[in-house]
């Protein structure tokens, strides 16, 4: 369980001998906490794939002989430098 939750072997070897569960637990809080910011991150990275992905398709279905102007509503954007970057 231990190696599937990327714990090194060093930290294994710890927890193993561990006299006091209070350890035990401060080490399992401090992983879950790197675990969560983890997937925050892969949950942004993954709407930045969807949303590109979708402008992709909406191209691809787009008809270049004739082409109609319409209204829409304004989208703003938050960009920091990270974000910038993945589009370079």
């Amino acid at each position: 369980m231990l190696k599937e939750i990327c714990i090194s072997l060093a930290e294994i070897k710890d927890f193993l001998h561990f006299k006091n569960p209070k350890e035990a637990i401060e080490l399992l809080t401090e992983k879950e906490e790197k675990v969560k910011k983890k997937i925050v991150k892969m949950q942004r990275t993954q709407q930045i794939i969807q949303n590109k992905k979708k402008q992709i398709e909406e191209a691809l279905r787009l008809n270049f002989d004739w082409f109609t102007i319409e209204k829409m509503e304004t989208e703003c954007y938050v960009l920091s430098e990270n974000t910038l970057k993945l589009f370079r």
